[in-house]
């Protein structure tokens, strides 16, 4: 595989598990369907941690890409905590887990409601246990995800603050790494899985990666894929307008000044999903609530 620079995505508060190589992209219909099983994995960990850790919790999938486990960063293995997954007899897989958000998981199920803090000591037994649960509680969500490769039965195997040596992957295998961004309200850090690429090839090679209807196919995997993607939620962001003000003017607003829009007062509102806007309408009152009506779908 080509040797490529190493860059990193920060989250807000510029905790992340690791830096991230550059990545092989996938194919297009491979890319599209890790990205939608993925996006159903991360909707199902954002109701599993928010139930787990009492506090509204987000999961949000960032990216995804191929990489070899020979050119995973020495940071993979440094300040973080890894649960390695035993996927089969013979296939594993791994959550890294940078310590700031592991430190938070544990703060937050202990009651407290402070962000966390990357620890300057090893964690304690009590600690480990405390994330062991916590990761137990999850597998449910990926043998859902990962449903219909039955040589697949994701169980924790071990869990390791700190990975050093540790060798989890053969050196040959090609990875495919998902990032997800997990926000509190009080902090955001990253999340990566890696799963070695063959592991995965069947639910990516579906029909060459399309998802078709259970009427149109009596393949049970497609059909479960169908029906994971259906019950799948994703966040819809309605937009009205957008403004451009100074910041003297900005730090001189208080209640009750009027903030004028950039738009005539019949322009339509815009309704996005992760970033694209994909519905146009109005926004309009249904008692106490606000409500939007689709008036079109762009092109």
């Amino acid at each position: 595989m080509e040797e490529t620079p190493i860059s990193e995505r920060p989250a807000k508060n510029g905790q992340t598990a690791f830096a991230i190589p550059e990545m092989n992209e996938l194919t297009g219909d491979r890319h599209r369907l890790a990205e939608q099983l993925h996006e159903v994995l991360a909707a199902a960990l954002t109701r599993r941690l928010s139930s787990s850790l009492r506090c509204p919790v987000t999961v949000a999938l960032e990216k995804t890409g191929l990489m070899s486990a020979s050119r995973l960063p020495a940071s993979a293995k440094e300040s973080c905590c890894w649960a390695v997954l035993r996927l089969n007899s013979e296939c594993r897989a791994a959550i890294v887990i940078s310590d700031s958000l592991a430190m938070e998981m544990v703060e937050r199920v202990l009651g407290s409601t402070n962000a966390g803090v990357a620890p300057s000591r090893p964690m304690t037994a009590l600690e480990l246990r405390l994330i062991q649960t916590l990761i137990t509680g999850t597998l449910p969500d990926f043998r859902a995800c990962w449903d219909g490769i039955r040589e697949l039965d994701p169980e924790l195997e071990t869990l390791h603050p700190r990975p050093g040596l540790m060798r989890v992957f053969d050196e040959t295998q090609e990875l495919l790494l998902l990032q997800f961004r997990v926000e509190t309200s009080t902090s955001a850090s990253s999340l990566q899985i890696l799963v070695p690429f063959s592991a995965l090839r069947p639910l990516l090679e579906v029909s060459g990666g399309a998802i078709v209807s259970k009427a149109e196919s009596g393949d049970p995997l497609r059909a479960k894929i169908r029906e994971n993607l259906l019950n799948a939620e994703i966040d819809i962001e309605v937009r009205l307008a957008e403004s451009k003000v100074v910041l003297s003017d900005l730090n001189s607003l208080t209640p009750g000044r009027i903030l004028v829009l950039d738009v005539k007062a019949d322009t339509p509102a815009e309704a996005a999903m992760r970033g694209s806007v994909r519905l146009v309408g109005q926004v309009l009152r249904d008692g106490n609530r606000r409500v939007f009506k689709l008036t079109e779908t762009p092109a």
